[in-house]
C-alpha cells in the first residue's frame, strides 16, 4: 500500500515509542522512529513525513526547537508537528 501516511516519531524513551509505533502501524501507517532531535531532523528532511510526533524533552534538544527548525524547511502544509510533554500531547 503506497498511500499509507508516514508518521515520524521522535522519542527517546523506548517504553513510550514501542507501543506508539505498534498502534500507528496497526492503523496502517508507516512509522519512522528517531531517538533524538538530530536524527529526527535528518529523517524529516529526507523522508518528508505527513506528521511528526515528538517528545518535548529529548536528550540533545527540546521538541519545540525541532519544530521551529523544521517548520520553514519541511513546509507548514506538508508536515504537522505534535509535541508531547510527559504523558500529554500538546495541541
Amino acid at each position: 500500500m503506497t498511500d499509507e501516511p508516514t508518521i515520524l516519531l521522535i522519542e527517546d524513551d523506548e517504553s513510550i515509542a514501542e507501543p506508539l509505533i505498534f498502534g500507528l502501524q496497526s492503523e496502517g501507517m508507516k512509522v519512522l522512529h528517531a531517538p533524538n532531535g538530530a536524527q529526527g531532523l535528518a529523517l524529516a528532511r529526507s523522508d518528508h513525513p505527513d506528521a511528526i510526533l515528538l517528545d518535548v524533552m529529548l536528550p540533545d534538544t527540546d521538541g519545540f526547537a525541532v519544530c521551529r527548525t523544521l517548520r520553514p524547511r519541511v513546509g507548514d502544509a506538508d508536515s504537522d508537528c505534535l509535541p508531547r510533554a510527559g504523558r500529554r500531547w500538546i495541541a
